[in-house]
């Protein structure tokens, strides 16, 4: 659940309960002015007025904050994108190590049987004169 907090002059208060889409208004008094703290992934302040009735105003407030959310998200959103997209060149450039690694081991390996078979080669050699 998110919660917007809201003071106006220190005394007045408004509390706006943000869950599932729906909005739960406590409301304090008619404000002039309301300064609404948005806890989302980015900090986030606006600033409205409130006209006469409150419980429109209620809903202009709850899809200011809405629409300042859905930004923050959609920042957070492209971050964790852009960190998709440095995991899967990471990711591409392991994988070309890694077959670049496996030519070397088959490289190796043949170099072994390489040797291998000049050692039979030599040692037969050696049998034969001996």
């Amino acid at each position: 659940m998110n919660s917007l907090d809201a003071v106006l002059n220190g005394r007045e208060y408004l509390r706006l309960m943000v869950h599932h889409g729906h909005l739960i208004a406590s409301w304090f008094r008619s404000f002039n002015k309301l300064k609404v703290q948005l806890r989302s992934p980015k900090p986030t302040t606006i600033v409205v007025v409130l006209m006469a009735d409150p419980e429109n105003e209620a809903l202009k407030i709850y899809y200011l904050a809405m629409a300042e959310e859905n930004e923050a998200l959609k920042i957070h959103l492209a971050e964790k994108n852009i960190e998709i997209g440095a995991l899967e060149k990471e990711e591409e450039s392991l994988h070309m190590e890694y077959k670049v690694l496996q030519m070397e081991i088959r490289m190796l390996e043949d170099e072994g049987t390489q040797l291998s078979d000049r050692l039979k080669a030599l040692q037969s050699l050696r049998w034969r004169r001996s």
